[in-house]
Parts: structure tokens; sequence; C-alpha cells
């Protein structure tokens, strides 16, 4: 008991999105599930006891974010949760930092993943994938236009689902800010979905992004990704040198077949979304979105074509992986220990502060 006194006394508040919470301490919250585990961080559901309320909590080690980029990264999601006036984002009510840690409370999206759901299905009707398509490619042109910054993420695992059916995307956690003209060279991101152009290492920008929206709509159609193997460096090569190819099994329309062949360009500069004056405007415009409300589509009045199924329990975690809700202890990020000493005998300071 004394243990977990002294580890939630060590955590000072660093950020209220309520003026009245400003007093707020992490004792006022109670860990019921682990709902999630990334490379960095763990993710807990909540309940904050004055209410009942539930919350989504990220918990980061500061050992595993001392990689200058990946720091630079972490205090980036940050102030995109906090700035962010967008549908398809999720709202940051709470940041906690101890010397060790950063935990984010968030909103709690009960529906799950879309890698969960995709799992059970197999593969989602050209309906769908539309209107979730169309979702990613105005929260990632929000994320280019306005706060100038490279997902560099997306992945059907992080995107959720809420109760309505509408999607948001969360884990900014290796996004990258840039000028418009700028470009990045460090390899992020998770392997099915990297662009030719970041594994080529000869710098990249925003466009690694709508590879990524290319890769995630063939995933959603037909069950995997276009460039998939089993072998990693076999994967890296086919998708830097394969062309690509579509299943015969399934059978899409040309307009969408049209979107992701120019999505899953392999030169970003003639890949659709490519134009900086454009981006996400030149995507949008494509004719597979043609019968898409746009303004329905941002303030959800347009009925959502599937619904996750949830019960009335607002801590129902039937939509999350058992793997990780079967832990109710709040465990932290040991488990990832061997990571966490290689990236320590790099050196540097983890004591920096967001």
């Amino acid at each position: 008991m004394k243990e977990e006194i002294d580890r939630y006394s060590n955590f000072k508040l660093v950020y209220n999105r309520a003026p009245e919470d400003a007093n707020a301490k992490l004792s006022d919250f109670q860990v019921v599930n682990m709902i999630g585990k990334g490379s960095i961080s763990n993710v807990y559901l909540v309940r904050r006891k004055s209410d009942d309320r539930p919350f989504a909590m990220k918990c980061i080690q500061k050992e595993l974010i001392l990689d200058d980029d990946l720091f630079k990264s972490t205090k980036l999601e940050k102030e995109i949760l906090i700035r962010s006036e967008n549908p398809f984002f999720i709202n940051l009510h709470y940041s906690f930092q101890s010397e060790t840690k950063i935990i984010f409370l968030l909103d709690f999206v009960r529906g799950g993943d879309l890698f969960m759901h995709l799992s059970v299905l197999q593969y989602f009707s050209e309906d769908r994938v539309k209107f979730f398509a169309a979702q990613l490619v105005l929260a990632l042109g929000y994320l280019h236009t306005k706060q100038n910054v490279v997902y560099r993420d997306l992945k059907l695992e992080n995107i959720l689902m809420r109760e309505n059916g509408y999607l948001v995307l969360v884990d900014f956690g290796i996004s990258k800010q840039l000028d418009k003209r700028e470009r990045t060279y460090s390899i992020r991101g998770t392997p099915d979905y990297l662009a030719p152009e970041m594994l080529k290492k000869s710098g990249y920008s925003f466009q690694v992004d709508w590879w990524a929206l290319g890769t995630i709509i063939y995933e959603m159609l037909y069950g995997q990704a276009p460039f998939y193997h089993d072998d990693e460096s076999e994967m890296y090569v086919k998708i830097v040198k394969s062309k690509l190819s579509f299943p015969t099994d399934i059978e899409i329309s040309p307009d969408c077949k049209d979107l992701i062949e120019r999505l899953l360009m392999k030169d970003p500069k003639k890949r659709l979304g490519s134009d900086p004056q454009q981006d996400y405007l030149e995507v949008i415009a494509h004719p597979f979105f043609k019968d898409v409300d746009i303004q329905s589509l941002q303030t959800m009045d347009i009925e959502a074509p599937y619904r996750p199924p949830l019960s009335d329990d607002v801590f129902d975690v039937s939509n999350f992986e058992q793997e990780w809700t079967e832990r109710t202890s709040f465990q932290d990020a040991r488990e990832s220990v061997s990571k966490a000493e290689l990236i320590r005998r790099q050196g540097g300071s983890m004591f920096k502060k967001l």
C-alpha cells in the first residue's frame, strides 16, 4: 500500500483541460483494466472516483524516449491533443508527470480499434471503407494543414471507433512537425505501412501519410497489406520494388482501385496528395469520394454503416484485446526492460520536462 501511495504522490499535474480541475491528483483515479500496449507506453482504462467517469490513461516511460526525436514527438503529442479542434481526434483532459513517467488522461473510446474489428470480419465492404477512409483523409489533412504535422504511424491499431461508428485517430508518439518544404530522414512507423522513400532514406515529407492511407484502404478491403511478407526484409524489398497487384476474389469499383493506385505511387512526387498547396483537398476530391457529404461527415450527421457491439456498461472493454484486458493491476513498462536497457546504454538524460 505504501508503494502505491508513494507512486501516486510523486506525480505532479502539468495540464488540466477544465479550470475546475486545477487541484486534480493522480490518486483521484483508479485503474480498472489494461487496454493496450505500445513500444514506449501502456494504456489503461481508469475511473474518476468522484463521478465514475471512464478515461484512457496513457503511461509513457521516460527511459524509452531518451532519443531526442522521440522526446520531441512525445512533447508534440501533448500539444496536438491540447490544441486539436477536430471531430476525428480525442481530448486530453489531464497530464501528470514524475521523474520517470509521463501520463496522459484521455477520452475513453469504447469501440476498440479497427484492427480488432477487421480481425473478426476479415474484410470490410467498399461502402464501409469509403466511410472510414473519408474520415482519415480529413484527420490527416487537419494534421498536415493546420498543425504542420506528419503523422507517420497510420495503422489499424491507431484508429479507434466511437460508439456511433465514427473514427478517431490516436497515438501521436512518433509524429513530427515539418515545414511544407522540409524533409526528414528518420525511419519511424510500423513495417507494413512504411513508404518507399522512407525505406530508401532519401528524405520524406507529408506524402508518407498518403502512402499509409493507401495501404490501410487496401488492407480494409482485402484483409492484408498490399506488400505484406512474413520476412520483414523481403517486405521492404516489395514495398520499394514490387508492382502493386489486386486479388481477384474480391471485386472493387474502378474508382476505388484508381484511388489505391494513386496513393501507392512509389514516387512521392506523383502520389495523390503530394501537392503541398492542395494536400488532402486533392485526395478528398478523388471520384471515389464524390458521393460523400463532407460537411455532414464532419458534423457526424451521416448514419454510420457499422456500429461496434457494446453493452450499457461505460467500462465495457469487450472490443479490446483480451491479452491486455485480463491484466487489471497497474503494470508499468518494465515488461520492456530489454529495450529500455538498450536505450539507457546510449546515454542521455531521462529527466526532460514536457
